[in-house]
């Protein structure tokens, strides 16, 4: 919103990109993930339109937003860390103590994989890999410290319990560090240590530092690691290369692979002199590429030259939008998707007549309730249509409706589909529409589906719905604008919209009319 703003308010602005969302998750992440309710996928695309300046902590999400911006817009800042902050401690801190205090002595080969201990981390590859160097290879004095775990979320609680089945396995020993006695602390091959705040004193007393993520931009424990002088070892993902080179400052290996991991630290394990010409080099690269100094100067240059926003960023803003802040009500069934056009195929199929014949009676209906147009005796096929496996997952948009209700999010609307579930097949029509919303309109409009009987407990200011009469038991708040249908046409008094190429008309001028004599209330 801010950088919208700023656009239509032709004031320069730099928008900092923290995140790594992909442009076909853009809703998921928004709204699933950040919890940003009022964030969408066209929102975030016409803000990266409109943004002048745009930076980026790293090569790989600059490209990740390929063509949602202009080529001359975005720029790579890499973060900086403390540097002084982290040279104080190197300098005010004896090596040795720290380690005493966590139990290590100076024999000990501390592996530190420090990071919320979560699948996404990978610190079963990382216990993998130890416990094989433990076990398999012979170093005996190769003590893990994990550290980073808490136990709030059941699948973070579930993944704690896997490093220690791995232990299990390995025949390792392995301790949560909260749960040894002082005398106890560094005597097991592998400790897991809740969330820290203070961490600096972990890269002081490691030897090794893994980064065994599966899903990272780019970890500020790499560039702190090489600012204590360790080597490292960490996945070849996303933007790690563009921090690491591999076998300069430590080694990249393929994610997941507790093999390559294991290799590496050998390599590591058995020769010093490369520990410490890797731990040289990332320290050289730290001050070069992730320093506060180098980052700031980066930031001084380009502030320098943020330009003014475009015309056309200007104009992509939807600044005048009669829509912004208003809430509009869809219903489905006969106004968002052609309900009628699969029963007409489905019932001439199931009764042996000629779709044409079928048309002229369900198009041309008088009484809203598809049974009642049709005689009696053929009540219950109509019922067993209706209720029959798929019927609902199957229907298919009106040409048009799937683009109008885009371009109302990216005019400002909160859109939401308001849709009846059918009383004879309530439990499978409802788990039908959830399927249909998301195969034609996306995942992220499921959070926009609101099922209900009485759509008048629902607050709007637009309820575009076929259905002649909408009660319930509240009075109704929005303005019911009819999709026109045969058997509503009889009703007077109400705006229409006979197709969704008329959304941008409509409308507009039922809110017009709205703003001008109050918020009007549909007859019901």
């Amino acid at each position: 919103d801010i950088i919208l703003m700023a656009a239509q308010l032709r004031m320069r602005s730099v928008w900092v990109i923290h995140e790594s969302w992909p442009q076909d998750q853009l809703d998921h992440y928004a709204k699933e993930v950040f919890m940003c309710k009022d964030i969408d996928a066209a929102i975030i695309k016409k803000a990266f339109a409109a943004a002048g300046t745009i930076v980026f902590p790293s090569d790989m999400q600059r490209h990740l937003y390929d063509d949602m911006f202009r080529a001359d817009a975005g720029h790579t800042i890499y973060n900086g860390i403390p540097l002084k902050q982290l040279n104080h401690f190197k300098q005010t801190q004896d090596r040795r103590e720290v380690r005493a205090a966590l139990g290590y002595s100076d024999d000990d080969f501390v592996v530190l994989h420090l990071g919320t201990v979560c699948s996404r981390k990978g610190q079963v590859f990382s216990a993998t890999a130890c416990a094989k160097l433990i076990q398999e290879n012979g170093c005996k004095n190769l003590k893990q410290l994990i550290v980073g775990a808490r136990y709030i979320r059941d699948h973070e609680i579930k993944y704690i319990d896997e490093i220690f089945q791995v232990a299990k396995k390995h025949q390792v020993s392995c301790r949560r560090w909260e749960e040894l006695k002082e005398e106890e602390r560094g005597q097991p091959q592998i400790t897991i240590m809740d969330i820290q705040a203070a961490v600096l004193r972990f890269y002081m007393a490691a030897d090794v530092v893994l980064v065994a993520s599966l899903n990272e931009v780019l970890p500020l424990v790499i560039c702190e690691s090489m600012a204590f002088e360790r080597p490292v070892v960490c996945s070849k993902i996303d933007a790690i290369p563009e921090a690491v080179t591999d076998g300069v400052e430590g080694f990249l290996v393929p994610p997941g692979d507790a093999d390559a991991i294991r290799d590496a630290v050998l390599k590591l394990y058995n020769n010093p002199q490369l520990r410490v010409k890797m731990g040289s080099a990332g320290r050289q690269r730290v001050l070069k590429q992730f320093s506060y100094e180098s980052m700031g100067e980066r930031y001084r240059e380009l502030l320098d030259t943020v330009p003014l926003p475009t015309a056309e960023a200007t104009e992509a803003t939807p600044s005048s939008s009669s829509f912004k802040g208003k809430t509009v009500l869809v219903d489905m069934d006969n106004s968002l998707v052609d309900w009628d056009g699969e029963f007409i195929r489905r019932f001439a199929a199931m009764a042996k007549r000629p779709e044409e014949e079928v048309e002229r009676v369900v198009r041309n209906r008088q009484k809203f309730e598809i049974e009642e147009n049709f005689d009696p005796s053929e009540h219950e096929l109509v019922m067993e249509v209706i209720t029959s496996p798929g019927f609902y997952e199957s229907l298919e948009p009106y040409p048009g409706a799937v683009e109008a209700l885009n371009r109302l999010l990216e005019e400002g609307a909160d859109v939401k589909l308001v849709t009846a579930p059918h009383p004879a097949c309530a439990g499978s029509c409802a788990r039908e529409k959830f399927l249909s919303v998301e195969k034609h309109l996306g995942p992220g409009w499921l959070e926009r589906l609101i099922i209900t009987r009485d759509k008048t407990h629902v607050q709007g200011d637009i309820l575009v719905d076929d259905k002649p009469q909408v009660t319930g038991g509240q009075p109704t708040l929005w303005t019911h604008v009819l999709f026109d249908q045969a058997y509503n046409r009889k009703v007077e008094g109400k705006t229409r919209m006979s197709s969704w190429s008329q959304w941008a008309q409509v409308l507009p001028a039922v809110l017009g009319a709205n703003g001008a004599n109050g918020l009007s209330k549909s007859p019901s």
